[in-house]
């Protein structure tokens, strides 16, 4: 039996249905325990509406973790865990400029913590939740909930630019939830609205005096704004085939903001004349032109997401039982900057991944065949974009490659 809480009752199950799943799930777990793998809470773009976020995030500020670097990437992350830099104290202990110096990272990256700067910052958050469930089990909820991300210093940049401040969140979110059709369709809806507060970013800047120039900072966005719908649903077809799925939509709006674009292999420039506190005389800088990106998408957000799975189940009696079962994945365009130029488009990629099984009526002995991205389709998890002075190439996170395999499993 499963008691589903919030007023829903209770649902029962055949055991002979997930007899041989609970065996497999109970030595996966056991494998698990034996040889627990190395595995880490890495921030995603996901973790602000996930229930274990706070247990991640005091994790990763106990581990005093690179990930609380606001905007780094997960590239840079690794290349400075490749030097042995794991820590933000590590980070802090780091002398500029670096020698050798870390390839393609941001200089903002190598900002370091020192105890003239250290801040202290604290911030109560909360979250009021309404739920109501109908007769039939049926959940309607909202809820509205504050977040909160720490501000910080800026090493080696002039007031006011030497700074960051906080950055708040409020996010409103309202679904659904329940069984329809006699128990063989279970539905879940989402909305949300999420309100960013100095949405913290790292930008380039302008300055003018004493000499013109442009530079890279950590700075706070007004105005920033996220989205969405989402849809996830399970449908019973038979006692042994089961589809399931969900479907998402988002999108986001930056607000108003001028700053000018060093990776934009076609930026265009501006000629600034200035007197030469060197030799006073008249001299002309070229710098980056400024260009609005009010109503841009927030970097890594696509705005359709969807995925679909089959699964099926063949009782043979004596002779064991097959499991059949098969998934196919989209992930939209998306951009992998605020600046939302054709340089920064991540494609849409598709995944189909397959697997079938039979397993003993003891459960002792199992077979599995599995092939995953079937299409051998390549698609980019991640993007990062150099400046001219390293040619304007990009680096990429790639999805795997095709991969197929056989396993075989006897307990004596």
């Amino acid at each position: 039996h499963l008691e589903l809480g919030r007023g829903q009752g209770r649902e029962s199950f055949r055991v002979t249905d997930f007899a041989a799943f609970e065996r497999a799930l109970t030595r996966q777990f056991d494998e698990h325990c034996a040889a627990p793998p190395d595995t880490y809470p890495e921030p995603v773009e996901f973790c602000e509406r996930c229930d274990w976020n706070t247990a991640c995030t005091d994790r990763r500020r106990a581990d005093d973790h690179l990930s609380l670097v606001a905007n780094s990437t997960r590239h840079q992350r690794r290349r400075l865990e490749a030097r042995g830099i794991t820590t933000l104290t590590s980070l802090a202990r780091l002398s500029l400029p670096l020698d050798p110096p870390l390839a393609r990272v941001a200089p903002a990256v190598h900002n370091r913590i020192t105890p003239r700067l250290v801040q202290d910052f604290e911030k109560v958050t909360g979250n009021v939740s309404l739920e109501y469930t109908t007769a039939q089990g049926q959940l309607i909820y909202g809820r509205i909930a504050t977040g909160y991300r720490s501000g910080g210093p800026v090493i080696d940049r002039p007031p006011p630019f030497d700074k960051y401040d906080d950055e708040e969140l409020i996010s409103y979110e309202v679904g659904y939830k329940g069984d329809l059709f006699e128990d063989r369709v279970r539905l879940l809806v989402a909305g949300f609205i999420y309100d960013f507060g100095q949405y913290q970013q790292i930008i380039r800047l302008r300055e003018l005096d004493p000499v013109p120039r442009n530079f890279t900072v950590i700075d706070n966005l007004p105005d920033t704004t996220m989205m969405g719908v989402e849809v996830e649903a399970t449908v019973n077809v038979t006692e042994n085939f089961r589809l399931s799925g969900f479907y998402a939509y988002q999108t986001s709006e930056l607000g108003p903001v001028m700053i000018p674009d060093r990776l934009d292999p076609n930026q265009q420039f501006d000629a600034v004349t200035y007197v030469s506190p060197a030799t006073g005389m008249e001299t002309v800088a070229y710098l980056e032109r400024e260009v609005n990106l009010e109503d841009n998408e927030l970097p890594n957000m696509p705005n359709h997401k969807w995925s679909i799975t089959a699964d099926y189940v063949h009782d043979m009696g004596g002779r064991g039982r097959l499991f059949a079962s098969t998934s196919y994945s989209f992930t939209g365009e998306r951009f992998n900057r605020i600046h939302n130029i054709p340089y920064d488009v991540l494609d849409s990629f598709n995944r189909w991944d397959a697997r079938l099984s039979w397993e003993s009526a003891s459960g002792k002995r199992a077979v599995t065949l599995f092939v995953e991205n079937i299409s051998d389709e390549i698609g980019i998890m991640e993007l990062e974009s150099n400046g001219w002075s390293d040619g304007y190439y990009q680096d990429a996170t790639l999805t795997d490659p095709r991969f197929w395999g056989l396993t075989v499993r006897w307990d004596s």
